[in-house]
Order: structure tokens, then sequence, then C-alpha cells
């Protein structure tokens, strides 16, 4: 997944630290080998160089992670979309950043469009294609998340009732942590270039449920005055133009949390809340950017 990961257990009794940290990296490693476009040979590297009009099975892990997606990319109107990852790189968010970077031509812009979006999608059954060349899936939206998620199932299947998994930044937690608190997640300060941890807006305390927090203020360009943030709208080709600098979402599943937390640095504070407030279980805290150094707490019911 190209990040770190930590975990906190209160372990079940006869459960060894060593045999679990190999079953959770088993764990990992099969979600790398579904989906990590690092891999020339994942399930998700191989769709992406398939033609169009092609059906490819995929393993049902990968295809729960592409159902979920399509529910959230419905609920979003389209605003979250696995297939948008070559505007972020047109937009030099890429894995390899060029130095004097400017923003892209409209006309390079039009021509990704083309082949972007998830109606190009269709599933039949346990397989996927696609109907347009060049059109290529990246999870890291959800995939991070979904991570948590089956590490914690992983963990309670061994018993454990009292966990917190964290894999860059994406939290699940059951039960207490040690002392019977619930767990402390803090919520970083959204300052540009800040390390995580370094400086928290705020601090949650939870018992059960997963967490998941996007922001504006580690990959990002400043042009003149501006600043342009990574979150990229695929419904324009541009990156998003609300002043959400932080969304957090709290909800029973990380995936879910993970890409709705994506979807609301897109969607903006008062769509986003909309979609929140419909949504049974869910919450979200927004830090509304008013000043290059200042912001307000936005937060649902």
């Amino acid at each position: 997944m190209g990040t770190t990961y930590h975990i906190t257990i209160r372990p079940a009794a006869g459960k060894t630290l060593p045999r679990l940290q190999q079953g959770v990296d088993s764990v990992l490693a099969e979600i790398n080998r579904q989906m990590s476009t690092w891999l020339p040979e994942s399930e998700i590297s191989r769709f992406n160089r398939l033609p169009a009009g092609t059906w490819m099975r995929l393993s049902p892990e990968f295809l729960a992670v592409i159902r979920l997606s399509f529910q959230v990319w419905n609920w979003t109107n389209h605003r979250f979309d696995l297939t948008v990852y070559p505007l972020v790189t047109l937009w030099g968010f890429g894995p390899e950043q060029e130095t004097g970077w400017q923003p892209p031509a409209v006309t390079a812009i039009d021509s990704i469009r083309r082949r972007i979006g998830m109606e190009h999608l269709q599933i039949r059954g346990d397989s996927l294609r696609k109907d347009v060349d060049g059109l290529e899936l990246d999870v890291n939206a959800i995939a991070k998340g979904y991570g948590v998620d089956r590490v914690g199932r992983y963990l309670e299947r061994q018993g454990i009732g009292n966990y917190l998994v964290e894999i860059g930044g994406e939290v699940r937690c059951r039960g207490h942590k040690p002392g019977g608190k619930p767990w402390s997640i803090g919520i970083d300060r959204p300052e540009w270039g800040s390390l995580p941890g370094e400086r928290l807006a705020s601090v949650l305390q939870l018992e059960d449920g997963a967490v998941a927090t996007s922001g504006d203020y580690r990959a990002f360009h400043s042009v003149g005055d501006s600043v342009i943030s990574h979150a990229i709208d695929p419904t324009t080709g541009r990156p998003a133009q609300d002043r959400v600098a932080s969304a957090t979402v709290v909800a029973d599943s990380c995936a879910l949390a993970d890409a709705l937390a994506t979807s609301l640095m897109v969607m903006g504070a008062e769509r986003g809340m909309r979609l929140i407030e419909s949504l049974p279980g869910v919450e979200a805290y927004l830090l509304i950017r008013e000043t290059p150094t200042g912001w307000r707490p936005v937060m649902s019911s």
C-alpha cells in the first residue's frame, strides 16, 4: 500500500504477537496482490492493461471494493471516481512530481477526461470490463480503509475484541484501550506541510467505529498567492474550488469513511454535509479554511 501501519491490541489469551503479526502481514499482502498498481501482476494492474470490452473475473474482495465505490460514486454525483488518477497525475500529484510545475493546458485536461469516468465500467456477476481503451483504475482513495477493515476482522477472528488499527492515517477501533478508556484519535491541524500528529485540531473519543481523514495541507502546489489542492474534481477535470481544508468521517466501515472523506474534499461543505446527514451512522467533521492560517470547524448533527 506504500504506507505504514500501527496496531494496538489487548491480546486474547494464548495469542502470541509474532503469530498475529504474521497473520496481519498475510492479510495486507493479499490486498496488495489484488489492488496495488505498483505490482505488475496484481488484479488491478492486469485489468488496467486490458483492452475495452474484455471481461475480467475479480476476487470477491476486489469486487466488494468496486461495488462500494460505485455506491459512493452515485451518492456523490460522480465526485468519487476510481478512474480519476490520470487527472491527478496531470496536475502534478503523481509519484514523479516535476520541478517548476505549471497548471496543465485545457486541451490536455479535455483529452484525459474522454477516457475517465466510472460510467465506462460494467459489472456482470463477478466480472468487470471497461468500454473505453486507456481507462485505468486506482483505488488509493478507498483501499487503505478497506485494509483497515480487513485487519480488524482478522483480529476479531482471533478473539481480540479490544484493538486499534491504523494504516496511513485511517483508523478502526473496537472495545477500549488499556485502562478501560475509549480510544483517542487525533485530527491534525490543516497547516501547510505539517507532519502527521505534529499539532492537533481536535481529538475524538471512540469505542467502536472507523475514522478517515483527507486534507489539502500535505499535497499541494503554490502558484503566486494561490494554493492548488490535490483533490481533483473528475466532473470538471480541475482541482476542487471549495475551502475544505480537512474532512474527517466517522462510520462503521473504514472503507466507507475513507471514500467519503475523499469525496467531501471535492464536494465542498454544503453539498457534502447534506450527503452525510442522509447516511445513517455516518458523521463528519470539516475544517473550512478562512485564511491561509485560519479555519473554522463544521460538524454534522
